[in-house]
């Protein structure tokens, strides 16, 4: 059988380009043969809780419940395949990266400053004012760079200009998370 599936996909690469319209069905085709009726479909992900979500994130942002980084992270990438809409889906979406960004901050601060735990408040939110404010500086300049490239790259299918506006809208939406932490540090929320 494995001699066989070889001498098949020699057979497929040798074949070469195929339309759109015919690729489809001969590849299911062709992978059914290779494997059975085992034709991997992506399974709609479960429903989500956002209100039992966007809870636990604000017992997170009050320091009430810890921070685990790899279950939002995880939470993260089950949202984005939800394709449900929301208000407490919203409100998840905006409050999850900045829970994200400010534990990265905080990881900052403790790695530039071993004895940033022990410090007094005052001090503390200075530094973190200050590392905010250093990388919306970064971002503004990636940004700045991305805006200037964007006039010069130009395709005929518009993939590139597509890419290049994907990444000016991440380096606003960069942007604008740093400057809502930096009014959490203002209001305390921090």
């Amino acid at each position: 059988r494995f001699d066989r599936v070889k001498e098949l996909k020699t057979l497929w690469k040798e074949n070469g380009g195929i339309p759109s319209p015919l690729y489809q069905p001969l590849h299911d085709a062709f992978y059914k043969a290779l494997k059975g009726d085992r034709v991997h479909k992506s399974q709609p992900p479960t429903s989500l809780e956002f209100p039992k979500i966007l809870e636990r994130l604000r017992l997170i942002k009050l320091g009430e419940s810890p921070y685990d980084h790899k279950e939002l992270s995880q939470l993260k990438k089950t949202i984005f395949k939800d394709r449900s809409r929301s208000e407490e889906k919203s409100q998840v979406l905006h409050l999850l990266p900045l829970l994200i960004e400010r534990d990265f901050i905080l990881k900052l601060a403790n790695k530039r400053f071993p004895d940033f735990v022990k410090m007094e408040k005052d001090r503390k939110e200075k530094i973190k004012r200050s590392i905010i404010k250093d990388l919306i500086q970064r971002d503004s300049e990636d940004l700045k760079i991305y805006e200037e490239n964007s006039a010069k790259f130009s395709s005929s299918d518009g993939s590139m200009n597509k890419l290049v506006e994907g990444k000016i809208r991440g380096q606003k939406k960069k942007i604008a998370v740093k400057t809502e932490l930096l009014n959490w540090i203002e209001s305390g929320n921090f």
